[in-house]
């Protein structure tokens, strides 16, 4: 797979943009002696007319100072905006490529999962069919046992315990009940268990001070 290997801040030139106000420090001064004139101008009906002359004058100075800072903005921006459109259609292109990946890598995840799943699912149905147990085989899958992180043989070793557990559970179940029942329910049980699984299944039944018989 090719990368992409330029070097951004070589391929980049930025220089800074400046803007000389060579006025600003007369007009500056001019609006404040004009500002002090106004603070200390009493309005009456004799200058009201003039008064708005002055205002509407004023007005249209600020404008005029307006209008050139704005164009001096765009002056300014231009060459940035130029440049900014060029980083998004490169960033459209780069967000195109890695969903396509992500999307295919998502698709390739699915269907290993779904074939771990399988594989998973025909090693429960063999020894689930040893166990006897009622236990399906979404009771005992999680999430997790999907991930590659955990491998097959690992997961194995967990569907072995629990089941085992569930064996437990069943033969202290069937110990509780009458001994008629229990008897009769274990010896159906006994019979398809392993050597391992029958020995536990027999120590469970001594620990509890019952009889038992294995056909």
């Amino acid at each position: 797979m090719n990368d992409i290997t330029v070097a951004y801040n070589n391929s980049i030139s930025v220089q800074k943009g400046q803007v000389e106000f060579g006025g600003y420090e007369v007009i500056y001064r001019q609006c404040l002696e004009f500002l002090e004139y106004v603070k200390g101008l009493d309005i009456t009906e004799e200058n009201i007319k003039s008064a708005r002359k002055s205002a509407t004058l004023i007005r249209k100075q600020k404008d005029v100072v307006e209008d050139y800072r704005k164009s001096v903005k765009r002056e300014l921006l231009e060459p940035y905006m130029v440049f900014e459109g060029q980083v998004k259609e490169i960033v459209g292109v780069i967000d195109e490529a890695e969903s396509i990946i992500r999307h295919q890598v998502k698709v390739l995840d699915s269907i290993e999962r779904e074939e771990k799943k399988e594989k998973l699912k025909q090693l429960f149905d063999k020894r689930a069919s040893r166990y006897q147990t009622h236990m399906t085989f979404e009771d005992f899958l999680e999430p997790r046992h999907l991930n590659k992180g955990i491998s097959i043989n690992q997961v194995e070793l967990e569907m072995v315990k629990f089941l085992e557990a569930e064996l437990e559970d069943t033969v202290s179940l069937e110990v509780n009940d009458s001994a008629d029942i229990e008897i009769h329910e274990l010896t159906i049980t006994l019979k398809t268990m392993s050597a391992k699984e029958l020995q536990r299944a027999l120590t469970l039944l001594d620990e509890n001070g019952i009889s038992y018989f294995v056909r």
